[in-house]
């Protein structure tokens, strides 16, 4: 969106200001993504019954499988933020507790006893605390009164299958153990505002279009040495 600077009328959602510069024609204002804070989280879960802990889940067991042979691989490892919860710190502006809910989904396959390969598919249901997460509100929120934006939380997954074991569960079935290996990346991500001065178009000076200047400069190129390169290279010079 291009504001002019000529016109000095309040509007919105948008920020104007007096034309101070007689070669700026106009201020441009756009949004750029800032993380302002970010939080590890590693975990290396096993397949376990019961609730789950920092170090189990019980999600990582496949349903009953067909008459599986031999474990691959997992692939197609994706994230998503299901839900959150902020408590603010008392003496911290600006910081909170904060509560994640995520799904971590993937694609294990295998093969069968006549050797075509199948997928199973896993989703993981993980809570996660942070002690204290840091979220500043954006100036456009607290000058303009704004919903508080639910995509200030971002998540960067990195994964992978540690093992994957075949067995068989106490109802005769054959199930496929996930061991799985992850680091969570959440971040406090919120879009600010970004003034762009755009000072408008300069027509090219008459010397581009001068051919004896031309002609000068392309011979000053040529009479220049090669340039060094890293690492060193044994270079011949060839004119054609």
């Amino acid at each position: 969106m291009a504001l002019k600077l000529n016109k000095n009328v309040p509007r919105t959602n948008l920020i104007t200001m007096k034309k101070t510069n007689s070669q700026t024609e106009k201020i441009y204002c756009i949004d750029v993504p800032r993380i302002f804070d970010q939080y590890l989280i590693k975990r290396t879960l096993v397949y376990a019954e019961g609730f789950d802990t920092d170090s189990t889940d019980w999600e990582l067991r496949s349903t009953p499988l067909i008459r599986p042979k031999r474990y691959l691989y997992c692939r197609d490892f994706d994230v998503k933020l299901t839900s959150l919860e902020k408590t603010p710190l008392k003496l911290k502006a600006g910081y909170y507790r904060v509560i994640i809910n995520f799904v971590i989904s993937f694609y294990a396959d295998y093969l069968d006893v006549k050797g075509n390969k199948r997928s199973e598919f896993y989703e993981i249901n993980r809570t996660e605390t942070i002690p204290k997460f840091y979220i500043p509100d954006s100036p456009a929120q607290r000058r303009f009164g704004y919903v508080e934006n639910k995509n200030s939380i971002k998540l960067e997954l990195l994964a992978q299958a540690l093992d994957g074991k075949l067995s068989i569960d106490n109802r005769g079935d054959e199930i496929l153990d996930i061991t799985l290996d992850f680091h969570l990346i959440v971040k406090s991500e919120i879009n600010v505002p970004l003034l762009v001065p755009n000072y408008g178009y300069y027509p090219l000076p008459y010397s581009a279009f001068n051919s004896s200047r031309r002609n000068y400069v392309l011979e000053d190129f040529e009479e220049k040495p090669t340039a060094k390169f890293y690492p060193d290279e044994k270079l011949k010079l060839i004119t054609l």
